[in-house]
């Protein structure tokens, strides 16, 4: 929803800097009205965005290491292949920043004799 706003502002301050009489003064309003704001919400947006999934996978692996420790009679499952749950929920775990589900359909590897 922010992009929306994002777009709106954008198409504002590019306007009104072609408005402005002179090329240099055009230039000089485009890139302190548009692209510094820009690249500032844009670089604050991805910040956020690291800094929730770091704190997503810390507290997973938490959540994890203590279900190990409630249950050490059960053997750890190995770390390959990475993908034992299956293809489609391994692709879109590494490309969640893409949203590969959105992009694309993946579907599941088909059992062998099907």
């Amino acid at each position: 929803m922010w992009h929306i706003v994002v777009i709106g502002y954008l198409f504002v301050a590019v306007m009104f800097s072609l408005a402005q009489p002179s090329i240099v003064r055009a230039l000089v309003y485009l890139a302190f009205l548009a692209v510094s704001p820009t690249v500032l919400l844009m670089w604050i947006a991805l910040v956020r965005h690291r800094n929730r999934r770091l704190k997503q996978e810390a507290q997973a692996e938490s959540a994890e290491a203590q279900n190990h420790a409630q249950r050490p009679s059960e053997s750890a499952k190995p770390p390959w292949p990475p993908f034992s749950d299956g293809l489609k929920s391994y692709i879109i775990r590494r490309l969640s920043f893409l949203k590969a589900s959105f992009f694309f359909k993946l579907r599941p590897l088909s059992p062998k004799g099907a």
